[in-house]
């Protein structure tokens, strides 16, 4: 009976594991567009500043 409860353990920490997975995704998924134009902004600043386009 150990053998059952260390199996049914492994499968929770798997779930867990995915579902961590899946909501790190979703979080990039809908923030990688603010990121993208704030490090687009960032690099036209940056060209300004030194004399770039």
């Amino acid at each position: 009976m150990l053998g059952d409860r260390r199996g049914a353990a492994a499968v929770e920490y798997g779930l867990i594991a995915a579902l961590v997975a899946v909501t790190v995704l979703i979080g990039v998924f809908a923030l990688g567009g603010s990121v993208n134009d704030l490090w687009a902004a960032v690099g036209k600043s940056m060209l300004s500043a030194f004399g770039g386009e």
